[in-house]
């Protein structure tokens, strides 16, 4: 569904929120990888702790980077949004 969006609205951009009972980081990634234009922001509420979360993150922060895609990953939500982040 994510990507019917992407496709759908090719001009705007957005902040992707979800958690880590899933896969939504997962399905975040591939989309900064195919969208990187798109996507400005990646927030995952970490729900419960998993071993390997570390590296998967660390991982992800090293790939968004280079695509300027925030990452905020943690038990709560930012207190201040980036919303006007520069590319």
């Amino acid at each position: 569904m994510l990507e019917k969006i992407l496709d759908l609205f090719p001009d705007k951009q957005y902040i992707l929120i979800g958690d880590n009972t899933q896969h939504d980081l997962a399905i975040y990634l591939e989309a900064a990888e195919k969208c990187p234009h798109n996507i400005r922001y990646i927030i995952i509420r970490e729900v419960s702790k998993r071993p390997g979360d570390k590296l998967v993150i660390k991982q992800a922060k090293d790939t968004l980077e280079k695509h300027k895609i925030g990452l905020h990953y943690n038990s709560n939500f930012p207190e201040d949004i980036p919303w006007d982040l520069q590319r």
